[in-house]
Parts: structure tokens; C-alpha cells; sequence
């Protein structure tokens, strides 16, 4: 049976603490506190507040009184944005709309990735992930990647998750964010290949390259008017 998103992080705080001691409860409220104070959704938030209240021996008013949390049942002032972060990386956003809908990843997509660094990585690792368990949910794909990519990255798409506007058409985003993101590799591919052919001379190149160096030559941005 998949792990709810919340009996996930619940585990995440509790793995390597005993909660034993007073000085273990303590550790565990300062680890909770910044991620209670992030999720907003009314229901989500009630649950892990009064979990989180038992786990470390509390009722929920005197952990609400140390932590000074938000009022959650208080209708928002502004209207919250569908993805609260706005810095997020083409990358984490693609992974976070594949990691709430799995069953739309393609084996396509993998074809367009390049490149060898952390976000590269975890895109390719999130579209195998999500290819794998289609109909996974996302607790059990977070479970898949933890070996997979780094664990601060790992950690942000967690949070991530629990911040995503309910109302948001997923397959919407993810449709356009692929489309954002095909263009940005095809970019870094054109100057991955153009990098290679300007170490050789002109004699050398096959027709397929000498097109690439005209087509970047003849560009609307480059042509004088």
C-alpha cells in the first residue's frame, strides 16, 4: 500500500531520533517546526501538527504556543500562487508535476535531457523513476530517488510538494514545461555540437554540420535589417 505524503515525512523527522529523551523531543520540533510552517493546506497541516504533537509528548496548544504556527482554518488574505517558489528550476518543476502524475511521463523525454549535473541528473532519473511506477504515488517515487540524487535537492521537491496549489491543472503545466524545457536542451545540444565543429576546419565538416552553422548564421536575432 503507497505511504501517504505526511506519514512520509513524519518518518523523514523521526528516522535517526528515539525521541526518548527531552533533548531528542526538543531536536525533533526544531527539525518539524520549519516544515509545519510551510504547509498551508488545512487538512495536510492539522494532521502533522497533531502527530507531531504525540510524538513529542505535547498537546497541540502547547507546541502550537512554542511554535507561534499560522492559523490555517483562516481563509488566505491573497490568493496563494500555484507554485509558491517562484525560483524553481525548469527541472524541479518538470519532476514535481511528474511526481504527482507519473502516468504522464514519456520514454521520449529522455532523448531530449543532456548534460551531466545535479538537475540533468535528476530529471533523468525522475522520468525513469515515474516510467517505471506509472501509477506510483509521490512518497513512493521520493522513496525510489533517494539513492538516486542528492539529498538536498531531494528534500526541496519534498517540501515542494506540499506547497502545490490544489486546484492546478497538472498535465497543463507538465505539457508546458516540456515543451519549455525541449527548447532550452535543444539550445544547449546546438552549442554543445557548434563548441566541437568550431575545433575543426571547414573541409571537415559533414552537410548536417555545415547546415547547424548556417542556420545559426541566418537566426532573425543575428540579421541586420
Amino acid at each position: 500500500m503507497a505511504m501517504p505524503l505526511s506519514q512520509y515525512i513524519l518518518q523523514h523527522l523521526s528516522e535517526d531520533n528515539p525521541l526518548q529523551s527531552q533533548e531528542d523531543r526538543v531536536r525533533f520540533l526544531n527539525e518539524a517546526e520549519p516544515i509545519l510552517k510551510q504547509i498551508n493546506a488545512p487538512r495536510s497541516a492539522m494532521y502533522l501538527r497533531k502527530k507531531v504533537a504525540e510524538l513529542a509528548q505535547l498537546s497541540t496548544e502547547e507546541m502550537h504556543s512554542l511554535m507561534k504556527l499560522p492559523d490555517v482554518t483562516k481563509a488566505p488574505v491573497q490568493a496563494r500562487p500555484k507554485l509558491t517558489r517562484t525560483t524553481l528550476s525548469l527541472q524541479k518543476r518538470f519532476c514535481l508535476m511528474m511526481l504527482m502524475r507519473p502516468a504522464l511521463a514519456s520514454a521520449g523525454d529522455l532523448a531530449w535531457v543532456v548534460g551531466q549535473n545535479a538537475e540533468d541528473l535528476l530529471l533523468k532519473q525522475t522520468i525513469e523513476t515515474c516510467l517505471q511506477h506509472p501509477h506510483s504515488k509521490p512518497a513512493v517515487l521520493l522513496r525510489e530517488l533517494e539513492n538516486k540524487v542528492e539529498v538536498t535537492i531531494l528534500r526541496e521537491l519534498e517540501r515542494e510538494l506540499t506547497l502545490l496549489d490544489d486546484t492546478l491543472d497538472l498535465e497543463k503545466e507538465l505539457i508546458g514545461t516540456r515543451l519549455q524545457l525541449q527548447d532550452t536542451y535543444s539550445q544547449k545540444q546546438s552549442s554543445i555540437l557548434l563548441a566541437k565543429i568550431g575545433e575543426r576546419p571547414l573541409s571537415a565538416l559533414t552537410e548536417d554540420e555545415r547546415a547547424l552553422l548556417k542556420s545559426v548564421g541566418n537566426k532573425p536575432s543575428q540579421n541586420r535589417a
